[in-house]
């Protein structure tokens, strides 16, 4: 009942070789998958924030006068926004109620450039301006 064993516990190099062989096989394209999710995280992010400056940007612009400022250039949440503005048509004194000539009107288009670094995106809106200038009650 002395025999020696023949088989060894645990396990050889060959078969721990082919373990990892087989481990990394699994995890590369898990690896890349990730990595493919990551930069797509990125760009998307990269996306929503110049989305947001753009909309802001509109925003800004929907409010500029283009009378009191033709052009010029503020910062808006990191990124510079900068304007100039053509005037395409004006009415002074344009007809009112009963003929009264009571306001003075102009349209304007506005040239806006939105940039970051690199990255700069051309916004154009059209904007109509009026003043009062005569007296709704003349007597």
């Amino acid at each position: 009942m002395n025999r020696l064993l023949s088989h060894h516990e645990g396990f050889s190099i060959l078969e721990a070789l082919v373990a990892i062989a087989v481990l990394a096989a699994t995890l590369l394209p898990l690896y890349h998958m990730q990595s493919t999710l990551a930069d797509a995280a990125y760009r998307a992010e990269g996306l929503r924030a110049a989305i947001e400056a753009e909309s802001n940007a509109l925003a800004y612009l929907q409010l500029l006068d283009p009378l009191e400022e033709p052009d010029g250039e503020t910062e808006i949440g990191g990124w510079t926004l900068s304007w100039t503005s053509q005037l395409l048509a004006n009415e002074e004194n344009a007809d009112g109620y009963m003929g009264g000539r009571l306001y003075s009107v102009w349209l304007y288009e506005v040239d806006a450039t939105l940039s970051r670094g690199s990255r700069e995106r051309e916004l154009t809106v059209r904007r109509l301006v009026w003043r009062r200038t005569g007296n709704p009650l003349p007597f």
